[in-house]
């Protein structure tokens, strides 16, 4: 091999192998941002699974851990793994066992799930609020190849049950005042649906919009709102 064909060899080397080595094998199956939401007086736990995809071609050893961003007073949660539940707690948890995913293959949802608590051991009254945690799935002896779901639980009165939403989307409940956000430049739609399916009222908005539930009988509703003929976000609420 000439000296020409050696430089062309070493540089095409150099560009192939970093894509190789720190390609990203882990992602989440499905959505990574979750709002779930439940009314505090009917629930105390709330749950969560999700799925992540080994995209290699070798067999992945993965562990999971999570970050708590926000979680108030009297709040707690748990996480089960590859089998085993722990100990609820109320700070960062990283102490699951490694796990063995197949190449080319999902874990499947009984490998992982939590609960979002609204008590604690030390406060057994079920308590409003919300809190956010980060889940990380991590492979065991390459960290920084890892996918994540961050999940935001609500516990509140009248509240929506569940919400799936992109990023940018706000629900919340303020008493009887229901408040949708989007930060979006263009007009968006607040569609609300009874439990059979029936379109009960339809709203227009820009960027904010605050809606009256005592326009609603008492009952269970859906919502959906949508954007430039797309929905960013859906729902389930009660109206005592």
């Amino acid at each position: 091999m000439n000296k020409f064909n050696e430089i062309w060899l070493a540089i095409l080397l150099f560009a192939i192998i970093p894509s190789i080595t720190f390609s990203q094998t882990l992602s989440i199956v499905g959505d990574t941002v979750v709002s779930k939401t439940a009314d505090v007086d009917e629930f105390w736990d709330i749950y969560l699974t999700t799925n992540v995809l080994n995209s290699s071609f070798a067999i992945s050893t993965i562990k999971v851990k999570a970050e708590v961003i926000e979680m108030p007073a009297g709040h707690s949660y748990d996480i089960c793994w590859n089998g085993q539940c722990y100990a609820a707690t109320r700070a960062n948890w990283d102490d699951g066992m490694p796990y063995n995913l197949a190449a080319n293959s999902t874990m499947g949802e009984d490998i992982f799930y939590s609960h979002y608590y609204a008590t604690n051991k030390d406060n057994q009254t079920a308590t409003e609020g919300t809190g956010k945690i980060k889940y990380i799935f991590y492979l065991e002896n390459n960290p920084s190849d890892n996918c994540s779901l961050v999940a935001t639980f609500s516990f509140a009165t009248n509240s929506v049950k569940e919400i799936l939403a992109s990023e940018d989307v706000e629900i919340n409940f303020d008493n009887d005042v229901m408040n949708v956000s989007y930060s979006s430049a263009e007009q968006s739609t607040i569609q609300i649906f009874n439990i059979q399916g029936k379109l009960i009222d339809e709203i227009t908005f820009w960027n904010t919009s605050s809606y009256n539930l005592n326009n609603l009988q008492s009952g269970s509703y859906l919502i959906r709102v949508i954007n430039q003929n797309k929905q960013i976000a859906t729902g389930k609420f009660n109206k005592i």
